[in-house]
């Protein structure tokens, strides 16, 4: 006999019943079993009392009590394994369920970084559409600190190749120029011995002159972040010296890209 069908339990996918079943039978069990113990205790009275009447009425409810005990017991394991496997579904649907929301927030936050990287790559263009506009009057525009220079688009690929190592390959919607997936990354250059032969080393960067005394109107500074764009174009490097125009030399340094050299009153910075 199909004992989920003989129990009403339709759904055999449905922890909340199952286990609803299951304590069911276990308070079932234990009031047969407190009844049981009762009838053992005042079994001894009506033995000495002679009182077979009473002893018959309880060998017979003690014998329907034990059926209902073992009822219990022939149930229970069958409820039990049900109740495990149904548990099992429930949480594969749910990390099935869990991984598609992953895979949207992953797809989500890739779409918001190239976002990001294409508004800055606008705000850059738009600094050199000033900068070629008015030059060394920049700073009069009292422009805000737009470009951020280490959000470039080679951010993307370590991005990728983090996710990758969870995500396996990242997929990328197909257009006319682009495949569904990614490339894998490309290798890294090997050891000459190898075979491989290595980019060429690069080279060193000649020191940049400055003379000696600052022209006037300008304010000798230190840089102090790598990225930091000079009056020319030219990217530069910590610790570099750079003259630039009073007021650009001011918003750099509030930006935290330059420190002043020299005091404005002429003596060298501690």
């Amino acid at each position: 006999m199909d004992i989920f069908a003989f129990l009403k339990i339709r759904n055999r996918d449905d922890v909340r019943d199952l286990e609803a079943r299951i304590l069911e039978l276990d308070r079932e069990a234990a009031a047969a079993q407190a009844e049981i113990d009762a009838i053992e205790q005042r079994r001894a009275d009506f033995i000495l009392a002679g009182d077979h009447v009473a002893l018959d009425a309880d060998d017979a409810a003690a014998a329907r009590l034990r059926r209902s005990v073992e009822r219990s017991t022939l149930l229970r394991p069958d409820l039990v394994a049900a109740a495990d496997r149904a548990k099992t579904k429930a949480r594969d649907r749910l990390v099935m369920e869990l991984k598609a929301e992953r895979a949207k927030i992953v797809a989500d936050v890739r779409a918001t970084l190239i976002a990001a990287v294409d508004a800055n790559e606008r705000a850059m263009a738009f600094y050199e559409k000033c900068r070629a506009a008015v030059g060394d009057h920049l700073a009069s525009i009292e422009l805000p600190s737009a470009t951020y220079p280490l959000l470039t688009r080679e951010m993307i690929e370590p991005w990728d190749r983090f996710i990758q190592q969870y995500e396996g390959p990242i997929r990328i919607p197909a257009t006319a120029d682009t495949p569904a997936v990614r490339p894998p990354a490309k290798p890294q250059p090997e050891n000459p011995a190898s075979g491989r032969v290595l980019p060429p080393l690069r080279q060193k960067r000649a020191p940049r002159t400055l003379p000696a005394r600052v022209p006037e109107g300008l304010v000798r500074m230190v840089v102090v972040r790598n990225g930091y764009e000079g009056p020319a174009g030219e990217t530069l490097r910590t610790g570099d010296l750079v003259d630039l125009p009073e007021k650009v030399a001011e918003i750099a340094a509030k930006n935290g890209a330059v420190e002043f050299a020299e005091q404005p009153d002429g003596s060298e910075a501690a």
